[in-house]
């Protein structure tokens, strides 16, 4: 099933649940205060505070922007997810919270 062009977050949250939503928000809260604007020139980017090539990964699968192009919190909670089918949630410092 194909991505929705501009997820709300009420069509994410039905795509993977939940459990995985809240973990997601959780993990920002930790990683990065919540911050979905975070996109500093450094290696972290996003409210989820991933690194650039992870974000690639969940990005290419979605289709969705980049932290640094106004990707909302729903597009960078779907691209989070993909990465934490991928890799777990542990791919994050902060994936226990």
């Amino acid at each position: 099933m194909a991505w929705p062009p501009k997820p709300s977050e009420a069509e994410i949250v039905r795509r993977i649940g939940t459990a995985q939503w809240r973990k997601a928000e959780r993990v920002a809260v930790c990683e990065t205060g919540a911050n979905w604007q975070h996109y500093p020139h450094g290696t972290y980017i996003g409210g989820m505070g991933m690194y650039r090539r992870t974000y690639g990964i969940g990005q290419a699968v979605t289709g969705y922007r980049w932290p640094s192009e106004g990707a909302t919190k729903a597009e960078q909670i779907a691209v989070a997810h993909i990465v934490a089918q991928r890799f777990g949630w542990s791919a994050w410092g902060c994936g226990s919270a």
